[in-house]
């Protein structure tokens, strides 16, 4: 479930980072030309995507570990995103590669 939460928060995050003016525009995922020239429901979207995942984040751990936890997720996949995308790093592939890694290591620790 965190590996999910994980998604969506990065998937929020790039929709709002890439409906800035100031971003360096990349077509990565191929959503960027959608994005572009819908940037108000694609904030929208993006805000409703974050919402989603602080939600889930504190049904999950609590109020106060859910929070912090969001918060934690949201610097460090902001973060990266905005080092790796001028790089032309995050693509579907490597976002599909994480999240698989992610989610397989995830259930490893949950059902040993």
């Amino acid at each position: 479930m965190i590996s999910s939460t994980i998604l969506i928060i990065s998937l929020a995050f790039y929709l709002l980072y890439n409906t800035s003016a100031k971003s360096v525009k990349n077509t990565g995922l191929g959503i960027e030309n959608l994005i572009i020239q819908n940037p108000v429901p694609a904030k929208l979207t993006g805000l409703i995507l974050l919402i989603i995942a602080a939600v889930t984040d504190i049904i999950i751990f609590g109020f106060g570990s859910g929070s912090l936890t969001f918060f934690i997720i949201l610097m460090t996949a902001g973060s990266l995103l905005i080092l790796l995308t001028p790089l032309k790093l995050v693509t579907l592939r490597t976002l599909s590669v994480f999240f698989v890694c992610s989610l397989t290591i995830e259930l490893f620790i949950q059902f040993t």
